[in-house]
């Protein structure tokens, strides 16, 4: 009788390799006969050091996705005309981003657009007979001609000077003597025609966040978010606009002091659904649900009012029967369902999943992105009913997981000072071990309105590729986290370093009496808020051994003459600094100097306009002038993050080697 041995092999940690490697889903497309599929599928190339997109079809019926685009490095946004036959998108390879026609009986590509600032985020209207698009003007300028004219001149111009007259002057990571207009054009082909000419930015510009604009169901008109320049910089007051796709004077819908966005027009052409904050000049404002008739003069009506989290990206389902929309809940972005008329949302994404885009189809099919901290991104088949749990589409990381070792995340909860629940999230190493006790990470999530989800994330804050170095990663969301109410988000404003710092290190002391935390040997780091947080530490705690700060505050006054987003830190410090100087005062990191001490990496992007470079420069110089052991590492072609492949290489690593040199005994 022969008998047989079973091996258990062990798999490896995820590397850097394996992360650029993974395909991540952007925009979703389905096509209106409701056969296709479409999606942007998004991965590094180390080697070119750039990031590459491209579209991708996949039947509803199943199968094997197949590529549809391959030259240039973006190609984005697909939109399906009526006849589910032609697909506009934006791609860029003929060095500018233009729209473009995909035919996909034809396999062919046909340019529509050769505009000298580009072309972005193509719509086709229901009638297939318009595709509007967004593209930039220069200040100043009323044609493309004027237009071209400015950056052929920029090409041998001996002057390189910038002049302005208001804020902004800057954005994000750029110089704004160009302000974002919405055009729209003939499907067949012409000229386009510049539907919000002046001096805002119409629809506003957002980062990472839903198009702004949309076509009415009967292809006359778009719908658009805007504010006006004069202000923009202290103000959050974006409002909807609707206006013919012929042009002329556009119509005001909204008049809410908040910001209101993200319009999409129901499929009776009637309700127009809406994000919605209701205080001026609070970014973190709860995201409501609004709905209006834009065919009557009455006031806009919340949906589902007892909802307390954020709304993000919506949509309509085809009938228009229900609204769809994408949540954070407890630590998931979680794809809801609701009726127009109100009522109770329900999940639809299932309990093990975290949603990063959709898009409805008919017969109560909703497709979405999913992703958790151990399943790189899919694409799943939902309904609206909830009956049943999401059918997984596409298996793009299965030769992933069956090679690396992905652990889950695990709730790590506590309790703060007042009582209250403190929320988090825990990794174990890879090759974990019973018995032993490993060196820790604490992470700081940015916003300070933001959280940790179980969800893949991003690169450059994989726990995975922590907890792959042998160490355990505590994810905390204190006070100002987003998913669990708005009270518990609202919680960080005007007390930055106060009741937040004490949630993480209650949060810390709670790993520390697991098992196999060593509670010694522990390291906190942290971006933007987090690296504010990372550098408030200094002056206030000795808990860690080492500290890293990405693109974190310094000194509050600095921050709020450098920046550009005003009405950010007007909110959080209860004003400006004439006004609250004493709140700007307390919570700066440059106040506590004289108990700097534990060594910190300091990393930042000198495209970084979020958070100028000065800070980085200045917390060094403290750090420096203390005698602490430090380091700085600047990227010159960076802005607030970190994105080019080898970049990213070079930034992990040293903040590997800088963690493995103060956790790891030599």
């Amino acid at each position: 009788m022969m008998t047989s041995t079973l091996f258990l092999l062990a798999l490896r940690g995820l590397t850097l390799g394996d992360q650029f490697q993974v395909t991540r889903i952007g925009a979703l497309a389905v096509s209106p006969d409701g056969k296709t599929l479409v999606y942007e599928a998004s991965t590094l190339d180390r080697e070119a050091n750039s990031r590459h997109v491209d579209l991708w079809a996949l039947a509803t019926a199943g199968g094997t996705p197949r590529r549809l685009t391959s030259a240039g490095k973006l190609n984005e946004h697909p939109s399906f005309a009526p006849d589910s036959q032609r697909i506009a998108y934006a791609s860029d390879r003929d060095g500018t981003p233009q729209i473009w026609i995909h035919d996909l009986a034809r396999a062919t590509d046909t340019r529509l657009t050769q505009l000298a600032l580009g072309a972005s985020g193509p719509v086709v209207s229901a009638d297939g007979k318009w595709i509007a698009f967004t593209s930039e003007m220069f200040i100043g300028c009323k044609d493309e001609a004027c237009n071209h004219a400015r950056v052929e001149a920029a090409k041998t111009a001996k002057v390189k000077a910038r002049e302005f007259d208001q804020l902004y002057v800057r954005h994000w990571m750029e110089w704004k003597d160009k302000r974002m207009h919405l055009f729209v054009m003939p499907a067949a082909g012409g000229p386009p025609r510049d539907l919000t000419p002046g001096g805002e930015d119409a629809p506003t510009w957002r980062l990472h966040e839903p198009d702004d604009y949309g076509f009415t169901a009967d292809s006359s008109a778009l719908v658009f978010a805007t504010k006006a320049a004069r202000g923009e910089a202290w103000s959050t007051n974006s409002d909807l606009w609707e206006v013919k796709v012929t042009g002329g004077a556009a119509r005001r819908l909204t008049q809410n002091p908040g910001d209101d966005a993200s319009p999409r027009v129901a499929p009776d052409g009637k309700l127009v659904a809406y994000r919605a904050q209701a205080r001026a000049g609070y970014e973190s404002d709860r995201w409501r649900l609004q709905v209006l008739d834009r065919t009557q003069k009455r006031a806009p009506r919340e949906v589902a009012t007892g909802f307390d989290r954020w709304v993000g990206e919506l949509g309509w389902a085809p009938d228009g029967r229900t609204l769809y929309l994408a949540a954070e809940d407890r630590g998931r972005s979680v794809l809801w369902a609701v009726a127009p008329s109100g009522g109770e949302p329900r999940a639809l994404s299932g309990g093990e999943l975290s949603v990063d885009g959709f898009v409805a189809a008919g017969g109560g099919v909703v497709y979405f992105a999913g992703s958790a901290s151990d399943r790189p991104p899919e694409i799943y088949r939902a309904q609206s009913s909830g009956s049943a749990a999401p059918q997984q589409l596409t298996h793009l990381g299965d030769a992933l997981k069956h090679a690396v070792e992905l652990r889950r995340v695990e709730p790590l909860e506590t309790t703060g000072a007042d009582g209250a629940p403190i929320h988090g999230f825990l990794l174990k190493p890879t090759g974990f071990r019973p018995g032993v006790r490993y060196p820790t990470l604490l992470l700081v999530h940015g916003g300070p309105q933001g959280a940790w989800l179980d969800d893949w994330g991003s690169i450059r804050w994989s726990p995975q590729l922590y907890a792959a170095r042998g160490y355990v990663v505590v994810l905390g969301n204190p006070r100002g986290s987003t998913g669990w109410g708005q009270a518990y988000t609202e919680a960080v404003s005007r007390d930055w370093g106060g009741k937040p710092l004490d949630d993480l290190l209650r949060l810390v002391d709670a790993a520390a009496k697991l098992p196999y935390v060593d509670g010694h040997r522990m390291c906190a780091l942290g971006a933007s808020y987090g690296g504010y947080m990372i550098n408030w530490m200094q002056g206030h705690t000795d808990r860690f051994r080492c500290l890293v700060s990405h693109a974190g505050p310094f000194d509050q006054w600095s921050m709020y003459f450098q920046t550009e987003e005003l009405w950010f830190p007007e909110w959080e410090m209860g004003g400006t600094p004439w006004q609250t100087g004493a709140a700007y005062d307390k919570w700066s990191p440059s106040h506590h100097v004289e108990r700097f001490k534990t060594p910190q990496l300091v990393t930042h992007g000198e495209l970084d306009f979020r958070v100028p470079v000065g800070e980085a420069l200045g917390m060094f110089t403290a750090l420096q002038r203390r005698g602490v052991a430090s380091k700085l590492l600047l990227f010159p072609d960076e802005g607030h993050f970190v994105s080019k492949p080898q970049n990213v290489e070079r930034w992990l690593g040293t903040i590997w080697t800088w963690l493995d040199q103060h956790l790891k005994p030599r």
